[in-house]
């Protein structure tokens, strides 16, 4: 039996009314082991792992996502995203 591939790497990038221009780029794995941070890759317990980056000349937005399938060896999911957005102004800039 061979395993699947589990892992991806998307880039790409457009141009719109709201963003100007950007590029988007995203990682993500889906047998991720976070107990294994040192080892790359750190993959085998089934986690759920993404990084997506969009750059842009108005707005930038970055977003870290992870979930947990089986929290405490149990079958009860858990994760959670990390977010950040800044929106440039021609008089200020917002960050949330």
């Amino acid at each position: 039996m061979e395993e699947a591939k589990t892992g991806s790497i998307n880039v790409g990038g457009g141009i719109s009314s709201d963003n100007a221009i950007f590029a988007d780029i995203m990682f993500r794995e889906r047998n991720f082991d976070l107990s294994r941070w040192r080892e790359f890759p750190p993959r085998g317990a089934g986690q759920d792992f993404a990084i997506n980056l969009r750059p842009g000349t108005r707005v930038n937005q970055y977003k870290l996502s992870f979930y947990e399938p089986w929290l405490l060896d149990y079958p009860v999911g858990f994760g959670f995203d990390l977010a950040f957005t800044e929106r440039f102004f021609r008089l200020y800039t917002e960050q949330r």
